[in-house]
């Protein structure tokens, strides 16, 4: 090692520059007032020992052609988590841990050999206890963006991560007092990774295995944790120390081989599920099943149906919670802020979560979920399946509580380009944090009848909910229209709601009782029937972010007829459906067109194309992408988080504030209450074991 350039904090300082200068290595030290050296280290010969005046915390006294010759580079930096008198002159953890880091990578040279830093354990707990108390000023959190930074920088690098320091500081500039200077009993060395050690540290212990790491090949681009415990210790004995470090590598291999063969722990929260249908319903199953073969475990969270309470399970071992809430309105849950706290909690750390994911905006389950999940430092995910206006009341209230929830969400999905456009306005979160993931459909459900139907007569299939939003008004005034152009189209109507009345009396009014047949709510086993048996299917929506049915329906090798409203248009080519302004007399002129093209739809041919374009097994590689990204996004404590909530309103964030710290405290209680360790987890069964039983 030709020339070493080191950055220090005052502690561990002294110790490594004396364990080198007995080694005889060429140093070169960076200190703000460089009369301390000779205090510290007493008179060196200045080939053996340079000192350079400069402060990390500004970047105006740092130069590249202060590290011109050297080859590596040990940096130590830093303050106390608390504030203390160490704090003076502006030495806090932002300053120290985060800016003077940075402010150092950004100089060193490209051709460095290697850099270490000296980090703590615990900084990927920030939002744990006890860590969270450790980083109620941040100190975690800016170490952590500093070991960040160090990784990007595209150095060779290891990062030390140490346990609580013991011994020293060691103030004297007599280096034969320094060397001989021991770690007591606690001279064993325990390394790890995973910032998964707990415990205290020599800071001679720290000093060696700096030095060791230096110039062992294996520990480049590597972070380790390091504690000492009473026993003998590896001293500086090279070979024990590349066996410890090598130990601790073969131990996170094992981890990661058990993190990779489960991948992700993932609960799907909303309050639309099975045995309740729709589109919602049918995304999250279908997401599950795939995220469930790609490897990953899964858990459903929603509320009891009728007598449907407690945990069920579905095919491939999917797990539902159908926790003992029962819905208020519409299939919603009663909000009640806090008190589903206590049972989310429960669910989480016995099934092991390591994110969130939720579903629907009108859903009070998945919005509580949310929050709860983040006060507890869970990465969620948020899945927007509608389109909101921005005038009516209940639009701008919604809007709201959306804004609320993703204020802090760490990755949002949208099922089309215009539904991303929509959240993006009424939420105000970042584009860069929406990704568009659009439906698909169960090619191997949908598919075309055997044969080929008679064009005499042309029938005209409806399935939807048969309510405002979806446009059964439109029907009111289509149908009676196009029965009387054409003699031979029949309209078979499937589903059931409170418009249904209007469409009844409009059969009853024209007396279409033999042309328009209503079969009221259709199970989602049959909808492929149903589908089978006509020619074109009518979709009369007045808003939609992305219509599954229309992918069931020309899966089924239907011709489709659609408002164009929301994301409709991005659902198919222009070849296999035709689009229509949300107005009667457009409606019907679509119909004719379509009636028109009709004897040169193949539907095989269709059904095949459907097959490439759209695939489940894609929705949920594309998902995972989604959750890779959010797992890697740093915590943040909930000071930090506070800020965006206030951004919410003038009065509305501050009570968005206070919702989330009487949240924060009450989670607090709970942990007090029954600690985590507490909670027994239960064992996951592989897939292979649940086909046995």
């Amino acid at each position: 090692m030709e020339s070493c350039f080191y950055s220090f904090g005052s502690r561990l300082r002294q110790l490594v520059v004396a364990s080198l200068l007995d080694r005889d290595v060429k140093l070169r030290l960076l200190l703000r007032n460089p009369e301390k050296a000779t205090t510290l280290f007493g008179e060196q010969e200045e080939d053996k020992l340079q000192v350079v005046k400069g402060d990390t915390r500004n970047s105006e006294d740092l130069d590249p052609s202060m590290f011109e010759g050297v080859t590596h580079v040990i940096c130590s930096t830093g303050t106390t988590a608390f504030p203390s008198r160490r704090w003076d002159g502006d030495n806090t953890p932002e300053r120290v841990d985060w800016e003077g880091v940075r402010n150092l990578v950004s100089v060193l040279p490209r051709s460095l050999s290697r850099i270490i830093l000296v980090s703590s354990v615990g900084v990927t707990k920030s939002n744990e206890l006890p860590w969270s108390i450790m980083n109620l000023f941040g100190v975690l959190k800016y170490k952590k963006m500093g070991e960040d930074f160090v990784i990007n920088s595209g150095l060779p690098y290891t990062i030390i991560r140490p346990g609580r320091l013991t011994d020293g500081p060691y103030t004297s500039y007599d280096l034969n007092t320094l060397l001989k200077a021991t770690a007591g009993e606690r001279r064993a060395v325990l390394i790890g990774q995973g910032d998964k050690l707990v415990g205290e540290v020599s800071r001679l212990v720290v000093a060696e295995a700096c030095i060791q790491a230096l110039n062992i090949d294996f520990t480049e681009n590597q972070i380790y944790e390091i504690n000492s415990v009473p026993g003998d210790g590896p001293g500086s004995d090279t070979e024990k120390w590349k066996e410890l470090f090598k130990a601790a590598q073969l131990q996170k291999l094992f981890v990661v081989m058990d993190i990779k063969e489960g991948k992700h722990s993932i609960l799907m929260v909303s309050d639309f599920f099975y045995p309740n249908f729709g589109g919602v319903e049918n995304h999250i199953y279908l997401l599950s099943q795939c995220l469930l073969k790609l490897g990953h475990k899964v858990v459903v969270m929603t509320h009891a149906y009728a007598n449907r309470s407690g945990v069920r399970y579905m095919t491939n071992g999917l797990k539902v919670y159908y926790v003992p809430w029962k819905p208020f309105l519409m299939q919603n849950t009663l909000p009640t802020f806090y008190g589903t706290l206590p049972i989310i909690r429960t669910i989480l750390i016995r099934e092991k979560i390591s994110l969130v994911h939720g579903h629907q905006a009108f859903s009070t389950l998945c919005h509580e979920a949310l929050m709860h999940a983040r006060t507890m430092g869970y990465k969620v995910i948020f899945t927007d399946h509608s389109l909101y206006g921005f005038s009516d009341i209940g639009s701008i209230h919604m809007n709201k509580v959306l804004q609320f929830t993703l204020a802090d969400v760490t990755q949002a999905i949208c099922v089309s380009h215009t539904s991303k456009e929509n959240t993006v306005l009424r939420s105000g979160l970042p584009p860069e944090k929406v990704f568009v993931i659009p439906n698909a459909v169960d090619t191997t459900m949908f598919k075309p009848a055997p044969e080929r139907l008679s064009m005499d007569p042309i029938v005209i299939v409806v399935i939807s909910r048969l309510v405002y939003r979806k446009g059964a008004d439109l029907l009111v005034e289509v149908i009676p229209e196009v029965c009387h152009l054409y003699p031979n189209v029949r309209f078979i109507i499937g589903g059931d709601g409170p418009k249904r009345v209007r469409l009844e009396e409009m059969r009853e009014k024209h007396s279409l009782q033999d042309r328009v047949d209503m079969l009221g709510a259709v199970p989602h086993a049959k909808v492929r029937s149903v589908l089978n048996s006509g020619h074109i299917f009518l979709n009369s929506s007045l808003t939609e972010a992305f219509c599954i049915a229309i992918l069931e329906a020309a899966s089924c090798g239907l011709l489709t007829v659609s408002t164009r409203v929301g994301g409709v248009p991005e659902v198919l080519p222009d070849d296999m459906i035709v689009l229509a302004k949300p107005d009667p007399s457009d409606m019907v002129h679509a119909i004719k067109k379509a009636i028109r093209i009709l004897p040169r739809i193949d539907p095989q041919e269709m059904h095949r194309r459907m097959k490439e374009m759209y695939s489940w097994h894609d929705v949920a590689k594309r998902t995972e992408i989604v959750y890779d990204r959010a797992l890697r996004c740093s915590n943040q404590t909930l000071l930090e988080r506070l800020p965006r909530y206030l951004t919410c309103g003038a009065w509305a964030g501050k009570l968005f504030c206070l919702v989330m710290i009487i949240d924060f405290i009450l989670w607090r209680l709970l942990q007090l209450w029954q600690p985590d360790s507490e909670v027994e987890p239960v064992p996951d069964f592989k897939r292979t074991e649940l086909k046995r039983g």
